[in-house]
Parts: structure tokens; C-alpha cells; sequence
């Protein structure tokens, strides 16, 4: 990793803080990476994920000092090199991506663009083993920032692979990091998706989202949201505390041999 750093002539931390079984830790990715940052805007992305001249275009687009921008990704087999310094590649990437992509549902969260210090207090959640990006999502609403969706924007590509070659590949949607990693997100209720950004982007200009199936998620996401005001808190505390008894009595259920 070093050497290909160097390579490109990128930074690279070899310090990130890790769990007992060897995995970094999120939150020291985004502490590291805001303290170093020299741009009011980061961005965090998956290695495997190929951004197009478009994320450029709308990132610049925006305006705002404080938001978290999201994006759906495009699904792809890759099966040759792309030559990035070739003017044609990313349009023969995307003729790829039109004829056999597949664009990936709301839950797939590859890419993050943020303000400065939005993210200051992030529980040590274990990097790839789910329910971290969701809770960036919930933050971001909690803190009553901006969420955007850039799905008709960005086309960010993903490359698909296997994970046979890891030795926790077994516990990447299992296991006691993924256990772990929900406890600390406060379990499902705080596992926001793409479909929760309260804003979108479309044909060069940002949107809120209305509608009905808004209006009924906008409903459910209502306790997690609310439960430090001060008027609704105690209700919203209330209900999140019912539906965490219900989610465990069905959970249990579910693992009963009769």
C-alpha cells in the first residue's frame, strides 16, 4: 500500500486504528482524514469504485458550506484495463455501464462527499462490515444537515468481484463485527439509506424529495430523529424503545428450533 502510495504520489497513514481482529476503524479514518484535509469538502470512497468526469461536475455544482452527498452505484463486470489517460476510456465505460450495468438499491452506500468536521464524534465502528455508512446518513439527518442523492448525477461505478481471497471474506455480513458494528450504529432504527437524503439531484439543480412514499418513510425515520427534543423526545424515545423489544422477541423467535 505504501509503495503504491508513493507510486501515485498520494498520501498514505499506515497508523489507522484497528479492532482485536485486525480491521480499521472507521472512526480514526475520518478523524485523520479531517484533521490533515486542507478543502473545506472530503471524500470518502470504496476502492472499488470508479468515478466518471461526472462527480467532478456536480460536486463543483454545489453551493452549500455543510451537506453529506450520496450516490447509488452502477454494477459492473469489469473485464478489461482501462487506460485513464486514454481521452476515450470513460466514454467506452460508459457504454459499458449502459448496456450491462446494473444500477444497485439504496442500501449499497460506496461514496461519501462532506463538509469539513461534519462527522467530528463517530462510534469505532469496524470499516466494511455494514451498518457504519448507514449511520453516516443518520447522523448527518440528526444533525439536520443536508443529505443529497446524486444517483442521476454521478455514474459511480462498481466493480464486481468476489471476496475468496480475504480471510474474513466469511464475516464480511456475519460474525461478531457486524453484531458489534449495529450495537454501536443503536441497531436498525438508526440504519438510514440512500432513500432517506432529504434532498436530490436532478438535470443540474438540487431538489427536495416530496411525495408519498417520503412522506411514510419520513414517518418511520420520526423517532430516531427526534428523540432528544425537547417537546416530542419523550415520545419518540418511547416508541424506539417498543420497537427494539418487538425487533428482539421476533429475532429470538426466528432463532427457536420450534
Amino acid at each position: 500500500m505504501a509503495a503504491a502510495a508513493q507510486a501515485h504520489q498520494v498520501g498514505h497513514d499506515p497508523g489507522i486504528q484497528r479492532n482485536e481482529f485486525g480491521t480499521p476503524l472507521i472512526h480514526d479514518v475520518f478523524a485523520r482524514a479531517q484533521q490533515q484535509a486542507k478543502n473545506p469538502l472530503l471524500c470518502y470512497i470504496n476502492a472499488d469504485i470508479l468515478l466518471t468526469s461526472s462527480f467532478g461536475k456536480v460536486v463543483r455544482e454545489i453551493v452549500w458550506k455543510e451537506y453529506l452527498l450520496v450516490g447509488r452505484r452502477r454494477d459492473l463486470d469489469v473485464q478489461k484495463e482501462i487506460l485513464f489517460w486514454d481521452a476515450a476510456a470513460e466514454k467506452l465505460l460508459l457504454d459499458e455501464c449502459g448496456r450491462h450495468g446494473k444500477l444497485h438499491s439504496a442500501t449499497g452506500i460506496d461514496y461519501f462527499v462532506f463538509s469539513k468536521n461534519l462527522f467530528l464524534t463517530i462510534p469505532p465502528f469496524a470499516v466494511g462490515r455494514t451498518s457504519w455508512d448507514n449511520w453516516l446518513i443518520y447522523r448527518a439527518r440528526s444533525l439536520k444537515k443536508p443529505v443529497i442523492d446524486a444517483t442521476n448525477g454521478i455514474c459511480a461505478v462498481h466493480q464486481n468481484h468476489g471476496y475468496e481471497a480475504s480471510v474474513v471474506s466469511k464475516h464480511k455480513w456475519t460474525g461478531p463485527e457486524v453484531r458489534r458494528n449495529l450495537e454501536l450504529a443503536g441497531d436498525l432504527d438508526y440504519c438510514f439509506t440512500i432513500d432517506d437524503a432529504d434532498w436530490f439531484w436532478r438535470d443540474g439543480d438540487l431538489r427536495r424529495r416530496t411525495g408519498i412514499k417520503v412522506c411514510v418513510r419520513h414517518i418511520s425515520r420520526w423517532p430516531a430523529l427526534h428523540k432528544t427534543d425537547a417537546l416530542w423526545g419523550g415520545i419518540a424515545r418511547l416508541v424506539l424503545a417498543v420497537k427494539k423489544v418487538l425487533r428482539r422477541f421476533f429475532r429470538a423467535l426466528r432463532r427457536s428450533p420450534n
